[in-house]
């Protein structure tokens, strides 16, 4: 049997020859980006699982277990436990007489305060020999599966996020109950009649919107070209083999100003030009000045580089002549 990729954030995987990484994932559906310019993408889970079978995804890390979450380590390992539990001890593993007194001393064993029933173990061992000696993954994850609110409640409250919250405007949890309460009165569905109707707390609604992808929210709020640019994938990373075989040069300018001393007149603000080793991403090399992002900055940053051991400081590259 194939093993099944279990989709999470962070997870890099190669498609077509493409290389993506998973950003979000929540409601059956997972957005994911390029790392060659950051575009985002989006795909059902059960698609994602489709190409897996098909061999067209495959991990671009194969030593990270991509079959299921940190999270869920814990909880995978009890599992385990019991089931090693059952099949190596008991001759019936599933057998209710015999499962209870061998739950009992491995909730012991592992100090488990919540010891699972006869019956889950039961069920346990039987999904875990239908699937080759492998763990269910797909039945550790809690929460409730089925809406909490009547459709009527369920179509208000998407409606609301979509007209409430997810606007330029700041809008809270709060804002979107009035929206629900206010529809639920104008559409005579909530009266001394109807009071019955269970109508979502402000918490459980702060919950609801938590569980909405970043990427909707900014754009948004911000717009395309800030949700493009904050959501971004990382990009390839730039290895280095050898100390200081490779730097970067980044410049920024300071939030200071720089007086003159005699005349007490305001110059400006300062520009910062920094060399980075990329192996230790250590600051090999420093030049603070005046003038904008050149080739002199550089040089001069070069040259703060070359000198720094001559000067009994730290970093930079050891020179026999001094510059």
């Amino acid at each position: 049997m194939k093993k099944l990729i279990r989709p999470s954030v962070g997870m890099r995987f190669n498609l077509k020859g493409s290389e993506f990484e998973i950003v979000f994932i929540a409601r059956g559906v997972i957005r994911y980006a390029s790392d060659a310019g950051g575009r985002q993408f989006r795909i059902d889970v059960d698609r994602f699982h489709l190409l897996n079978e098909d061999a067209e995804i495959t991990l671009i890390d194969p030593h990270i277990d991509g079959q299921i979450s940190l999270l869920l380590a814990p909880q995978q390992i009890r599992q385990k436990r019991y089931i090693d539990a059952a099949i190596n001890e008991l001759e019936y593993p599933t057998a209710p007489r015999l499962l209870e007194p061998l739950i009992e001393n491995i909730s012991q064993e592992i100090s488990d305060p919540r010891p699972p029933s006869v019956r889950t173990v039961a069920r346990w061992v039987q999904k875990y020999n239908e699937n080759n000696k492998e763990i269910d993954i797909t039945s550790l994850g809690k929460g409730n599966r089925t809406y909490r609110f009547s459709i009527e409640i369920e179509v208000l409250l998407n409606e609301a996020i979509e007209q409430v919250f997810l606007v330029t405007e700041r809008r809270e949890a709060k804002d979107v109950l009035a929206y629900i309460v206010g529809k639920l009165y104008e559409n005579e569905q909530l009266s001394e009649h109807l009071s019955k109707i269970k109508i979502p707390s402000v918490r459980t609604i702060q919950r609801r919107l938590a569980l909405i992808d970043p990427y909707d929210v900014t754009k948004s709020k911000g717009g395309k070209i800030s949700y493009e640019r904050k959501l971004r994938a990382s990009g390839r990373k730039i290895n280095s083999s050898e100390l200081m075989s490779i730097v970067e040069i980044d410049t920024h300018r300071l939030d200071v100003l720089v007086i003159d001393k005699s005349s007490n007149e305001v110059l400006g603000r300062p520009w910062l030009t920094m060399i980075i080793e990329i192996k230790t991403r250590v600051i090999v090399g420093v030049h603070v000045g005046m003038f904008a992002p050149s080739t002199i900055t550089v040089l001069a940053a070069f040259k703060d580089m070359l000198t720094r051991p001559n000067r009994e400081l730290r970093g930079g590259i050891l020179l026999l002549q001094p510059l």
